[in-house]
């Protein structure tokens, strides 16, 4: 009985270590691939400061698109150039701190392939690979 019970804890031991090293694994292929993406684009995020000034743009806009109003309609109509400088910090620091997927795609020469019903030929139309992937003859025409 214990030696089945010992039997049964070496198995699950060698399955953890198992587990663990496919996990070292993946997460060595993950940091070799960003480290790869990093060496190749480098650091391509905008300074911080760019984000006040596009903030601060964007009240100053405001300003003098509805100046006239708060001196006509209200004082309290002097709140807009701050709330619309707030809005456009935090809209302009979310896009600052993670690319959108369009950026992203640029920035990796993504372009994804659609499947065409020709059986004959590639599974993907040329016209949406890289221009290095196609050959010659595709190239001419």
């Amino acid at each position: 009985m214990i030696k089945k019970q010992l039997e049964a804890e070496q198995k699950s031991l060698t399955h953890g270590i198992g587990v663990l090293s496919q996990q070292r694994r993946e997460w060595g292929a993950a940091y070799q691939q960003h480290y790869q993406r990093g060496r190749e684009h480098g650091a391509r995020q905008d300074p911080y400061w760019i984000v006040l000034v596009k903030a601060t743009f964007a009240a100053m806009f405001s300003l003098v698109a509805l100046g006239w109003l708060i001196f006509f309609i209200s004082p309290f109509l002097a709140l807009i150039p701050p709330m619309i400088w707030i809005e456009a910090f935090l809209y302009y620091r979310r896009e600052w701190q993670s690319p959108g997927p369009i950026q992203f795609y640029e920035l990796q020469k993504v372009k994804f392939a659609e499947p065409t019903g020709d059986k004959e030929r590639a599974e993907v139309r040329p016209s949406l690979l890289r221009s290095d992937q196609l050959t010659a003859t595709e190239k001419i025409s």
